[in-house]
């Protein structure tokens, strides 16, 4: 008979024993292996700075000094903004941690050329990662010879609606920089602030000022474009859409167009809860809207012997891909609850994060007391971009 011997407890124990000594001692090489990877991770990052940076000064050319470059011996700071807005490199955003904090460093000397870099990336509101390359004192610096003349840049921000044409490149202090707001489409120009490299705002002008004083820093010219806001129905004036016939619910409730006023009426004369929705027969791209908007003014039910104090109801916008479904099902939607007399009812829908085809909605919910109700104003408020 075959004699079969399984483990004694001590072999058990000391068995245990090894591996945990073991995993004591992978452990620390595991983490620290992790935190070498990540710090390669922001390393490769940094000299990808480098590398646009690189692309940037061959695509400035003899733009990027006074003294354009073959001849000019000196020191340009060019910030990671920059190089982002201008398609050289991606913002880096990866596991909560963000790169936004950075700049390269494009020194000529008459004996070559050299590139270096700061950036700081944070997690939470904590530095994760830092690496500080420039020199004190060079940071923010644009130099050059053989003028002794401070001289600063003026870059202009890319924003949607439009571009910012510089009448000059680079400026003394005091000197009067002109510049020419071109809007792209239908966007309003509304102004620029005028920051330096860390995004602080030095000067902010108005949409009829288009000239400013050089202060003794770089400068970058921030516009600001507004997209138009789009009336979709308002008194007295011509209807942007018709509107989908009703949706009913509950106790009969009264509807109809008042074509004299451009607005729909609402009424409910029995008891019983009552439900009454309305669409746009079309839709609207949303993507540069930040708003939807409605007005209603809703009142007593005339001599109905009902406390305004006591009757409720709820009005509703929504937005959606269709025009036939319930506005209180639509994730996109906003409310208010009312007692009485809410007089000229202001209701807003956040759609800044919605792009593409939506129709609009508006939805009146009601307990069992009448009341009169005008949905009078619809309007898609427009985005400013900055």
């Amino acid at each position: 008979m075959k004699n079969e011997k399984g483990f004694t407890l001590i072999e058990l124990l000391v068995t245990i024993t090894l591996l945990a000594l073991i995993l004591l001692m992978v452990f620390p090489s595991i983490n620290r292996l992790r935190a070498e990877n990540e710090k390669s991770t922001y390393e490769l990052y940094g000299k990808s700075m480098i590398e646009a940076a690189k692309l940037y000064v061959t695509k400035e050319g003899e733009d990027l000094t006074p003294l354009g470059t073959k001849d000019w011996v000196g020191t340009v700071t060019i910030s990671l903004n920059d190089l982002i807005e201008d398609d050289l490199i991606d913002a880096f955003e990866e596991d909560g941690v963000v790169c936004d904090n950075g700049m390269v460093l494009y020194q000529k000397t008459t004996s070559g050329e050299k590139y270096s870099y700061n950036l700081t990336c944070t997690q939470d509101g904590e530095v994760v990662y830092e690496e500080r390359n420039i020199e004190e004192g060079l940071e923010g610096s644009n130099s050059q010879t053989p003028t002794e003349t401070s001289t600063y840049r003026v870059d202009t921000k890319k924003v949607t609606g439009g571009t910012i044409v510089s009448a000059e490149r680079f400026a003394d202090p005091g000197d009067t920089i002109t510049f020419e707001p071109i809007a792209e489409s239908v966007f309003q120009y509304l102004g620029s602030d005028i920051k330096d490299l860390e995004g602080n705002t030095l000067l902010s002008l108005d949409s009829t000022t288009t000239s400013f004083t050089m202060p003794e820093a770089n400068v970058i010219i921030s516009p600001k474009w507004k997209y138009p806001d789009k009336v979709v129905m308002a008194l007295d004036e011509s209807h942007d859409t018709t509107w989908t016939s009703p949706k009913t619910s509950g106790a009969a409730m009264n509807s109809s167009w008042q074509s004299d006023r451009h607005y729909w009426g609402f009424s409910i004369g029995s008891t019983g809860n009552s439900r009454i929705d309305i669409w746009t027969s079309k839709n609207y791209d949303l993507t540069h809207y930040e708003t939807y908007q409605v007005k209603a003014y809703e009142a007593d039910y005339p001599n109905s012997g009902y406390s305004v104090d006591t009757y409720h109801i709820t009005m509703q916008t929504a937005v959606a891909n269709t025009n036939t479904s319930w506005v209180h099902e639509c994730s996109n939607r906003t409310s208010v609850n009312g007692a009485g007399n809410m007089r000229w009812v202001d209701i807003n829908l956040d759609i800044s994060s919605l792009t593409g085809p939506y129709f609009l909605g508006f939805q009146i919910l009601s307990n069992s007391h009448p009341f009169q109700c005008n949905f009078c104003y619809a309007t898609l408020i427009g985005k400013t971009y900055q």
